[in-house]
């Protein structure tokens, strides 16, 4: 349904690199669930977002410019590493498909710095909607906790999310170590870039995003928040 939606807005766009980047903020929640099998790459929703947007603006891709050539050639030696390792892996064929989930992350960031080269009140934009994804992940949270892990998009969950010591919260993650990644990251997006601006609506979200952290029961993120 999300990738058929896309498609949707995809036709009728005017700016698709726009309308690609501002639609996998707001597919987050459902950016994990699988769209093919293991021995297909395990492709996920993101993944065949960012493929199909590949596709419509190959050309954007092609031209390498005078400014980019160190992180192009950095890029290069990081494909280069990655294929070395693939092919002395012991299961190569499972490794080579493997990286199809690595190019993604590079289509999604270069297509966001060209966005916003032309456009720099875009930042504003995806802030407002990365903020709004966050707090419906809060939401989402205390639904679990009313209701149970039962409320979830994924017919099953990681197993660490329940234990002897109690249950730990993943929202619309699978896993709730990601959630807790997400959130650290997260936090400081909703405080003002001048201390002199700060509100209630500033502070009620971040606390907010503490408590989600604390739920989901993941320690490296807390301590990576201190």
């Amino acid at each position: 349904i999300t990738l058929l939606l896309f498609l949707v807005i995809i036709m009728f766009s005017k700016n698709v690199r726009r309308s690609y980047l501002l639609f996998s903020i707001c597919a987050l929640p459902f950016i994990d669930i699988p769209v093919t099998t293991a021995n297909l790459g395990s492709l996920k929703v993101f993944d065949a977002l960012s493929y199909l947007t590949f596709a419509i603006l190959f050309k954007d891709f092609i031209a390498v410019g005078t400014r980019p050539k160190l992180y192009f050639s950095l890029y290069g030696t990081l494909v280069v590493l990655l294929l070395i390792g693939s092919l002395t892996s012991e299961f190569v064929v499972n490794s080579l498909l493997s990286l199809l989930s690595v190019f993604p992350v590079f289509i999604f960031a270069k297509l966001l710095i060209n966005e916003y080269e032309m456009n720099e009140d875009f930042k504003n934009e995806a802030l407002l909607f990365i903020k709004a994804v966050g707090i419906f992940s809060f939401l989402f949270v205390l639904a679990q906790v009313i209701f149970g892990l039962n409320f979830t998009f994924y017919p099953n969950l990681n197993p660490n999310t329940s234990g002897p010591d109690g249950n730990r919260y993943p929202s619309f993650f699978h896993d709730p170590q990601k959630y807790a990644q997400y959130i650290a990251m997260l936090s400081f997006l909703y405080l003002p870039f001048d201390p002199k601006q700060v509100s209630l609506k500033h502070i009620i979200p971040f606390i907010a995003s503490i408590y989600a952290l604390l739920l989901t029961g993941g320690r490296s993120a807390l301590l990576g928040l201190g």
